[in-house]
């Protein structure tokens, strides 16, 4: 009678576990979710931004040939060598652009990387927790052909039980933690693409005005 208690108490405890652990599973498999979104957006944004990098690329090179033919007319026309100057500023301001945004994309792997990891390390964890509940009922058949060999594996079963939902409590900290950095380095993130947009379109607008003087310095 008091093992057949033991084994009652041991089943009650492993439920209560799993009660007690759902509601963070499922608030964990909700931030996963939204995490997966937000890297989404993220590569979308990439995407974009290097469109913008490529035509600004482009525009770049249609003025560096103009100037070319400007400064071939005159090698003393010092409106043709500042404009060249201020092409090659805005060439090393792209390439800073493009060092950033490639970091960027880093950051995005590595965040993904990150969250396959958690989440397989949660995996494992719920199916050691399942396997060990289907092994505790299996011992419930058994207890009466051997007690002596079922009291010790009952005894194995608690501390493995004890330890496996000591991991899956580690590893459900180790994920929180995880996932509130990658808040933390998607808030930082996205202010970074939002600067990058902002510069983007500065320099853009710069590459206008260096049109606009080219094609006057070439009327005259």
């Amino acid at each position: 009678m008091d093992k057949c208690l033991e084994i009652d108490q041991l089943r009650n405890n492993l439920k209560a576990a799993e009660v007690e652990s759902y509601p963070s599973q499922e608030e964990l498999k909700s931030k996963i979710e939204m995490l997966s979104l937000e890297l989404h957006c993220a590569h979308k944004k990439s995407e974009i931004f290097q469109k913008e990098l490529t035509f600004l690329s482009k525009e770049r090179e249609d003025l560096l040939v103009q100037t070319r033919e400007l400064d071939k007319g005159s090698d003393e026309n010092n409106d043709s060598k500042k404009i060249i100057n201020q092409l090659l500023i805005v060439t090393k301001e792209r390439d800073s652009l493009m060092t950033q945004i490639e970091e960027q994309r880093r950051y995005v792997v590595k965040v993904e990387h990150l969250r396959k990891n958690c989440s397989d390390e949660l995996l494992e964890a719920k199916v050691r927790v399942e396997e060990l509940t289907r092994r505790i009922s299996n011992m419930e058949v058994k207890e009466h052909i051997d007690k002596v060999s079922n009291n010790k594996e009952k005894a194995k079963l608690q501390m493995m039980l004890r330890g496996t939902q000591a991991q899956l409590d580690a590893f459900r900290f180790r994920y929180k933690q995880a996932v509130d950095d990658s808040d933390i380095m998607n808030k930082k993130f996205e202010e970074a693409s939002a600067n990058l947009k902002d510069r983007l379109a500065s320099k853009g607008i710069e590459v206008l005005n260096l049109k606009k003087q080219l094609a006057g310095a070439m009327k005259q």
